[in-house]
């Protein structure tokens, strides 16, 4: 089954120099939201990871940013259950593409914020809620939510965020969390995953 690539939407990049754009009151209340985002902290992988739990479970999220003059680097994102929006979980990035989030409590979750750096400027990128972009982390088991291209036309315009499913981006996903974690618990279930993605495509 192949997962949706209809989740197309349109983000706000929270830099100085697309500030004259947020006159509007809801924009400058994102741009607001985005601000504070910058403040949180997004904490490192863990050394060692705690072994499957019956109430919460792992999740992997592939992030490409493709921005015109390149330079620009993930740093990090966060997912939020879409049952309560002030339950948002931050990660740093595991690789340049790959974010790991782990202890994740049983439920759907949503992608809620990419963050980025380009030299010495900080970037956070707001993801809109839709049912397209969610994940249902299993209890004691192991998600991918897809692929999420951030992608920057030249210009002043905003960012354009899609997420698609690609099955040998998900194998090189995992391949990243098994070079990280070769004797993890969680092993046994990401090899599992991998073997289950025979063919081109796999649902998540």
């Amino acid at each position: 089954m192949t997962l949706s690539t209809s989740c197309r939407f349109r983000i706000l990049l929270l830099s100085g120099v697309f500030a004259f754009s947020l006159g509007v009151p809801a924009l400058a209340a994102s741009a607001g939201l985005q601000r504070g985002e910058l403040g949180e902290r997004y904490p490192k992988a863990p050394k060692v990871l705690p072994a499957p739990g019956a109430s919460s479970g792992l999740l992997l999220v592939d992030i490409v940013l493709r921005f015109p003059l390149g330079g620009t680097g993930l740093t990090g994102a966060a997912v939020v259950a879409t049952d309560s929006a002030a339950f948002i979980i931050r990660a740093k990035a595991l690789s340049k593409h790959v974010v790991l989030f782990h202890d994740v409590p049983v439920g759907v979750h949503a992608l809620r914020f990419v963050t980025a750096q380009g030299g010495t400027t900080l970037f956070a990128f707001e993801v809109p809620h839709t049912p397209d972009c969610t994940v249902f982390v299993s209890p004691g088991g192991v998600s991918y939510l897809g692929t999420t291209t951030v992608r920057k036309k030249i210009g002043f315009g905003p960012p354009e965020v899609q997420i698609a499913y690609d099955a040998e981006r998900e194998r090189e996903s995992w391949a990243i969390f098994l070079k990280k974690y070769p004797n993890t618990p969680w092993a046994d279930l990401v090899r599992a995953r991998l073997d289950s993605l025979g063919g081109t495509q796999a649902a998540r």
